[in-house]
């Protein structure tokens, strides 16, 4: 695992050094999987993460759907975010650098909902991964914001692996009670999200098969 990540390191930062003559260019990097893939937690440094879970549509806002059981079963489905939103997220990313910090939404698993404005994209923050299931989806208005991506990084996974790293999260993080209710989510709504992106992404410039290292930590 430390000889990948070592390479898709040196890797980013080679493509940021190409974008030297651009130095009000940010280098953005979309990566998204199967759920239980194991997305990356967030680092500050040059560069920073940023979940697409804060783009969650609200509790609240899911009970105004014309099934809101529906919605509440089918929460992590595309249309359970505002996708409108993290378009617009993207395109102020993609502006010229300036002393201006850019804001960007978190996710509170205490609160099951998101939380606007908490995290912060300062100018010296060059490379930039937004990663999440949907960040290149190929369909609109989410493939506006895929094609602003510099690189669209795919990860894939044993589809059982996937699903035990699913439910033990679920308990884990309190949004199943127990292992079956967890079992029940990952089969009737994870999955099926799994399967959804892989049929409806944009072309990845590069695929990465998963590589269960316990040393490291990851959100999803």
């Amino acid at each position: 695992m430390d000889d990948l990540v070592h390479e898709l390191s040196v890797y980013l930062l080679e493509r940021l050094k190409e974008r030297v003559s651009l130095p009000s260019s940010r280098l953005c990097v979309g990566i998204s999987g199967a759920p239980g893939a194991g997305k990356p937690e967030r680092r500050e440094a040059v560069a920073t993460i940023v979940p697409l879970d804060g783009w969650h549509l609200t509790r609240s806002t899911l009970e105004t759907f014309p099934d809101p059981q529906l919605a509440r079963d089918r929460r992590g489905a595309h249309w359970t975010f505002d996708a409108n939103g993290y378009v617009s997220f993207m395109e102020r990313l993609r502006k010229s650098i300036s002393t201006e910090d850019v804001m960007a939404p978190s996710f509170s698993h205490s609160l099951k909902d998101p939380v606007e404005d908490d995290i912060v994209i300062r100018p010296h923050h060059r490379i930039v991964i937004i990663e999440g299931l949907y960040v290149f989806l190929n369909i609109e208005p989410w493939s506006t914001a895929g094609s602003l991506l510099n690189e669209r990084w795919f990860i894939t996974i044993d589809a059982d692996v996937g699903k035990e790293r699913l439910c033990k999260r679920h308990v884990e993080t309190g949004v199943a009670a127990n292992w079956e209710e967890a079992l029940w989510r990952a089969e009737n709504n994870d999955i099926p999200n799994g399967v959804f992106i892989q049929e409806h992404m944009l072309p990845p410039t590069r695929v990465i098969k998963n590589i269960d290292d316990p040393n490291l930590v990851s959100d999803t």
